[in-house]
């Protein structure tokens, strides 16, 4: 198995994607039930490699990651080759809290000198689905890429 079990509750709402996988699979309603009540590893297998199936496809839509810790934002465009990372953090004396709602943002238009900005790029270490699931597993959250723009946006126009 690459990535995790969906849960009952996920498996539920994909019922019907799983049975279309049964049948892709050359299984039936009957076989499916037999194997489910005879061989629980078997069928344990089968749920294993739709759950894989199934977030490898929703990872391949993913664009932006977000980070945060209190003094620390990260957020990460995931392009097909690169991962490119966007990074604010906030002098350890401020008050300024990036797990307070739209602190960054509040904190950015204010214009402090507390943040420190910094920006990298690098090639997946290993492949592009298997770090984007890895970072979710470490606390990372899909986000939009509205604010990961505007950060960019700014720092060219600092830049120059």
């Amino acid at each position: 198995m690459k990535y995790r079990y969906l849960t009952d509750q996920e498996l539920q709402l994909l019922e019907k994607d799983f049975v279309y996988f049964l049948v892709a699979n050359g299984i039936d309603n009957d076989e499916w039930v037999r194997i489910n009540s005879e061989s629980k590893e078997k069928a344990l297998e089968i749920v294993g490699l739709f759950s894989d199936v199934v977030i490898e496809k929703a990872i391949e839509n993913i664009a932006y990651l977000e980070y945060r810790t209190a003094k620390s934002l990260k957020i990460f465009h995931c392009k097909e080759d690169t991962i490119t990372l966007i990074g604010l953090d906030i002098d350890e004396e401020s008050n300024l809290d990036f797990t307070i709602a739209d602190s960054a943002e509040l904190a950015i238009s204010e214009g402090t000198d507390a943040i420190k900005t910094y920006k990298t790029k690098k090639p997946y270490q290993k492949s592009r689905t298997e770090e984007i699931y890895k970072m979710m597993d470490a606390g990372c959250y899909i986000v939009d890429g509205k604010f990961y723009n505007t950060l960019n946006h700014l720092r060219k126009a600092y830049q120059n």
